[in-house]
C-alpha cells in the first residue's frame, strides 16, 4: 500500500507530458507543455498569457527543425491545452469552423457527428469518410474554394464585372465573379433529375452590418438570402460564431419547370465580406444525397488578406 502510495505521489508530481498548440493560422505543434507556469487556456482570447513555450522531446518525438524549445507570442495563438495532443472538444465548440491543418480534419469530422446540433432544415453527416465522392483538391475562386463533387465542372469562366444591384434592398450590392458548377460528363455518383439538375454556387457579397440582436437579424437576411432567389425559407437559419465572424447554414425552397427544388445555404461572414455557397437539387435528390451535399458544404472556405 505504501508503494502505491508513492508512486501516486510521484506521478501527481510530475510536470505535463502532452500539450498541444493552435496558431491563429491554422499550424498545429504538439509536444510538453508546463503546467507549474502556465494557467488553462483563457476563455477570452484577450487574456492569453504572452509567451507560450512549447518543449521537446515529446513521447520519443523531437521538436521541429531539431528544436528542444518553442516560444510562441500569445497573440499569435488561438488556443492550447495543457494535458492533450490533440483539438478536444471544447476546442471544436469554440473554433468548429476556423482552418486547421489537414491531419485533424477527420477529428473534426467525427466531432461534427457526435457533437454538433441539428438545426431545423439541416441533416447531420452520418459517419462516413470526410472526402468521400468529393475532389480532393479544393477548387479556388475569388478568394474562396470548395471540395466540389468529382467529375463537376464550373460553368464556363467567370469574368471580371461591376457590381450588380440585387433586387432586395435588405442585401448589399453583389460583387463581380460568381462560380457555378454543374456534373460534367466525367461526374461520378449518383444520378440526379434531368429536369432539376443541381449545381453549387460561389458568389461574395459586400461585409453585411450584423445588428445586436442577432436572432431576428439572422432570420431576416436568410429570407432576403432566399427571396433574391425566388425561394422561400424553410425552417430557421442557424448560426454560429468563430474567430472570424459569423457562419449561417439554412435551407430554402421553390421550383423549377414544374419540380419542387431545396437549396442547402452556407453563408460566411467576414470583415471584408460575406462569402455565400448554395448546393441546389431537386427536393428528393438532395435528400437522398444529404451525405454528399453536406461533406461539400463543409469545405467551403473563405480566405482574406490580412
Amino acid at each position: 500500500m505504501r508503494i502505491l502510495i508513492s508512486l501516486a505521489v510521484f506521478a501527481a508530481a510530475m510536470p505535463a507530458s502532452a500539450g498541444i498548440v493552435v496558431l491563429k493560422n491554422g499550424e498545429t505543434f504538439v509536444g510538453k507543455l508546463d503546467a507549474k507556469v502556465l494557467p488553462p487556456c483563457p476563455a477570452d482570447p484577450a487574456n492569453m498569457p504572452e509567451t507560450i513555450q512549447l518543449s521537446w522531446p515529446h513521447n520519443g518525438i523531437e521538436g521541429p527543425e531539431g528544436r528542444s524549445t518553442w516560444e510562441f507570442k500569445g497573440h499569435e495563438v488561438r488556443w492550447y491545452d495543457l494535458s492533450s495532443d490533440t483539438p478536444t472538444a471544447e476546442y471544436w465548440e469554440k473554433f468548429f469552423d476556423e482552418e486547421i491543418e489537414e491531419r485533424w480534419h477527420a477529428a473534426r469530422e467525427r466531432h461534427r457527428h457526435a457533437h454538433q446540433e441539428k438545426p431545423i432544415g439541416l441533416v447531420p453527416t452520418p459517419k462516413v469518410e470526410l472526402w468521400k465522392g468529393l475532389e480532393k483538391r479544393p477548387l479556388p475562386h475569388a478568394g474562396m474554394a470548395i471540395n466540389p463533387p468529382q467529375g463537376w465542372e464550373p460553368e464556363g469562366e467567370a469574368a471580371d464585372a461591376e457590381p450588380g444591384e440585387p433586387s432586395n434592398p435588405e442585401l448589399p450590392a453583389e460583387s463581380p465573379q460568381p462560380l457555378t458548377l454543374h456534373p460534367g460528363e466525367k461526374a461520378k455518383g449518383p444520378r440526379w433529375s434531368s429536369k432539376a439538375p443541381p449545381s453549387v454556387r460561389l458568389w461574395r457579397l459586400p461585409a453585411f452590418q450584423v445588428e445586436e440582436d442577432l436572432e431576428p437579424w439572422v432570420a431576416k437576411k436568410a429570407a432576403a438570402l432566399a427571396e433574391e432567389r425566388k425561394e422561400e425559407l424553410v425552417g430557421n437559419a442557424a448560426v454560429r460564431r468563430t474567430e472570424r465572424g459569423l457562419a449561417m447554414t439554412f435551407t430554402s425552397a421553390g421550383e423549377h419547370e414544374g419540380v419542387q427544388i431545396h437549396t442547402r445555404w452556407r453563408v460566411l461572414m467576414r470583415d471584408q465580406g460575406t462569402y455565400c455557397v448554395t448546393f441546389t437539387a431537386a427536393a428528393a435528390d438532395l435528400e437522398q444525397q444529404e451525405e454528399l451535399v453536406q461533406r461539400c458544404l463543409s469545405t467551403f472556405k473563405a480566405q482574406e488578406r490580412e
